[in-house]
């Protein structure tokens, strides 16, 4: 049974997904275009943007910079703010 931990969770993942889609498109590249940069495996990035799993720190950099945007671009939804 889902609690309100896990529901924020879902929610900044979905976040941090739609914000890695947008800034994606933005740039013009493709998902397994910018796994590629960034040094991942594609079903994973595919993951990630769809909200399945979080990541790590490193990974998170490596995504901005393969992006060409700054990290807390990808964070800037209210759901991060400590008290969302």
């Amino acid at each position: 049974m889902p609690n309100d931990l896990d529901e924020l969770r879902g929610r900044r993942r979905a976040a941090f997904g739609a914000a890695l889609r947008a800034a994606r498109l933005e740039a013009g590249l493709t998902q397994e275009a910018l796994a590629n940069l960034a040094k991942m495996d594609r079903s994973f990035y595919v993951e990630l943007e769809n909200a399945m799993h979080s990541t790590t720190v490193d990974r998170v950099c490596d995504l901005a910079t393969a992006l060409n945007v700054p990290v807390r671009q990808l964070f800037e939804d209210r759901v991060f703010d400590a008290h969302a």
